[in-house]
């Protein structure tokens, strides 16, 4: 039976020490440090929840949000993944639509939920140098975390909300082997690679934004830089040049309002290599 082996190897053959998240606040997060925080989770998570449970999973662009899902991802559970602008209203009928027994959320939210748990702001305090010769317990024990829950490629491995092309509300279930396939195409017919510095504009809870950019980059050996701000071109050419991004996926709406006569718009985007627009 095939089981997830292909994205756990896709996972931990790149190198440990490369940079593989950015955040708009400047926060950088190696490949080492991002295996270490999902042990951490996958501990916390399972004192909570019961192998095979859904849940539901209601965060932005943040770092604390790929860990979430990362953990989920490589665990028995399944995930819905929900768009931060998401009411707690609107996550709870889904919630009860598809009987999910807990609420994660990248952040504190002010609600009394004994069902919502909250990440905090580990992040930004859990990025230091980790001795190498810890690497070996580090992996060893997500491996250990990942032989406990193997699937064969064609369970379900999360839920995601949309609206499709139909325009009618609903969610549609992502094998392993759906995002596999897709995850291998994207390496390959965009030459994603360890020197990809992708920008990721859209929310994580989409397609585009979670298989076809967040995965497949990380999985490349490339790095993402995650956009959680208020939007404005400023804002972002500003984060293009902070974090050396030169791999843009954007749409044509967004493009049309760049300035290509400005000249620091035409400094930013002299590093860029690859504009795909979707």
């Amino acid at each position: 039976m095939e089981k997830i082996s292909k994205l756990v190897k896709f996972f931990l053959e790149q190198d440990m020490d490369e940079t593989i998240l950015i955040d708009s606040n400047g926060h950088e997060i190696s490949r080492i440090n991002f295996i270490n925080l999902i042990n951490k989770f996958s501990d916390r998570l399972h004192n909570h929840i019961n192998n095979s449970d859904k849940v539901i999973i209601w965060g932005s662009n943040t770092i604390e949000n790929v860990v979430i899902i990362f953990t989920a991802i490589f665990s028995d559970i399944e995930p819905i993944l929900i768009n931060d602008n998401s009411s707690y209203e609107e996550v709870c009928t889904i919630k009860r639509d598809v009987k999910a027994s807990y609420i994660i959320s990248d952040k504190e939210r002010n609600l009394e939920d004994k069902f919502l748990l909250t990440f905090g702001n580990e992040v930004a305090t859990d990025n230091s140098c980790i001795d190498h010769n810890s690497y070996k317990s580090i992996i060893h024990k997500f491996e250990e975390n990942i032989s406990l829950a193997m699937h064969d490629l064609s369970s379900t491995c999360l839920l995601l909300p949309t609206s499709g092309t139909t325009s009618m509300e609903k969610i549609v279930m992502l094998s392993y082997d759906n995002i596999s396939n897709a995850v291998d195409c994207t390496i390959r017919n965009f030459d994603l690679n360890r020197n990809t510095t992708e920008l990721l504009v859209f929310p994580i809870s989409t397609i585009t934004g979670l298989v076809c950019q967040l995965l497949s980059v990380i999985l490349a050996g490339g790095k993402v830089a995650l956009y959680d701000k208020f939007f404005s071109i400023n804002s972002m050419i500003k984060f293009i040049n902070d974090a050396n991004v030169n791999y843009l996926v954007l749409t044509p709406s967004v493009l049309n309002q760049i300035n290509v006569e400005n000249k620091k718009i035409i400094e930013s985007f002299n590093r860029v290599s690859h504009i795909v627009i979707c």
